[in-house]
């Protein structure tokens, strides 16, 4: 454009040439006698001002955390939120990727990895992966060792509820394969939360198990309220 414009001199004809408008031409040309060749570089569109910008106090928590715990940006949020700092997780991700401390993904080298869960945002103990497994597995089991847990009186059912977020579980035995045992276990599991201090919301995710309501609908409806 610089060129066609000395050989010419005419800005209206660069401008038809290069299929522009005359004041792009006119910038051109002005910022080439300004500054030469760098004034064809491209500028920076950063603002002058950032007042919504979150502050270099708040920015220094918010990296402090980071370093010390790992945690992503929800759970750095929520440990700020409990300290009194109001801070949103978008403020702390994009704080986290200006300083270029975001989590590298890696993928798995024998298998793709499926994430069914947004860990990010999951708290700890809301969210309990509940199954039944049978004990006296011969599959697994020696024959002798089913013969002393069977002389032992073993109970042949365990029930585990495994936390989505820390993997922390929690057994139970018993007797019978009923649905009033997993009733009662997930109740169980319900009620020892509720009396350390557990207040939020919890979520049991079943299989489709008779002992957990299988195909009844009145007991899947049991189980929801």
């Amino acid at each position: 454009m610089i060129k066609a414009y000395e050989e010419s001199g005419n800005i209206s004809e660069v401008a038809r040439v290069f299929r522009t408008t005359r004041k792009t031409v006119r910038k051109v040309v002005r910022q080439w006698e300004e500054r030469g060749e760098a004034g064809l570089k491209p500028l920076s569109r950063r603002p002058k001002r950032s007042p919504r910008r979150t502050s270099a106090a708040v920015e220094a928590l918010i990296i402090a955390d980071r370093k010390k715990t790992g945690f992503g940006r929800d759970r750095v949020a929520r440990i700020l939120h409990e300290r009194g700092v109001e801070v949103k997780p978008s403020n702390v991700r994009y704080v986290l990727k200006r300083y270029k401390l975001t989590a590298k993904y890696k993928r798995s080298r024998y298998r793709s990895r499926n994430r069914f869960y947004d860990f990010e945002s999951l708290y700890p103990l809301s969210h309990f992966q509940v199954d039944l497994k049978e004990v006296y597995d011969a599959a697994t089991l020696s024959e002798e060792t089913l013969r002393w847990a069977r002389k032992l009186n073993i109970p042949p059912y365990q029930w585990t509820a495994i936390d989505v977020k820390t993997r922390l579980r929690f057994l139970s035995y018993s007797s019978e394969k009923t649905f009033t045992n997993g009733l009662l276990f997930m109740l169980t599991l319900i009620y020892f939360l509720r009396s350390f201090g557990v207040e939020h919301e919890i979520t049991l995710q079943t299989d489709n198990g008779e002992e957990f309501g299988g195909k009844s609908v009145e007991k899947l409806e049991y189980l929801n309220r």
